[in-house]
């Protein structure tokens, strides 16, 4: 189901108009969805039977990276300190949900400019 906005606004003395088609849909966004913008990223995840979403903004750790990877930056290092952190309870909690996380190693070019 589409919708057609009009919006008028006024710029210099002269009234402007412009249309938008917002889109609402039954059907849900399932999987991962990533959304990017300047100062944060946001992945949504989502299936028929859980829906959440992780965010993700520049930090002590995260800064290094370029905007455009940040996310996988942030994501992997956090399973990196995660994992290292060798909890059970952290174990149990990831082989409960059939999640495990391994460190590779950097590709070359990357290691050059590190």
């Amino acid at each position: 189901m589409a919708r057609t906005i009009f919006i008028s606004f006024c710029d210099s003395d002269q009234l402007r108009e412009a249309s938008f088609i917002m889109t609402t849909s039954a059907t849900p966004n399932y999987g991962l969805t990533l959304h990017s913008t300047e100062t944060s990223d946001r992945l949504e995840v989502q299936c028929k039977h859980q829906n959440g979403q992780l965010y993700m903004v520049p930090a002590e750790r995260s800064w290094v990276c370029d905007m455009e990877f940040r996310h996988a930056h942030v994501l992997a290092g956090f399973f990196k300190e995660l994992s290292a952190l060798d909890l059970p309870a952290v174990h149990d909690i990831m082989n409960r949900w059939g999640l495990s996380y391994r460190e590779r190693e950097l590709a070359e070019q990357d290691t050059e400019e590190s």
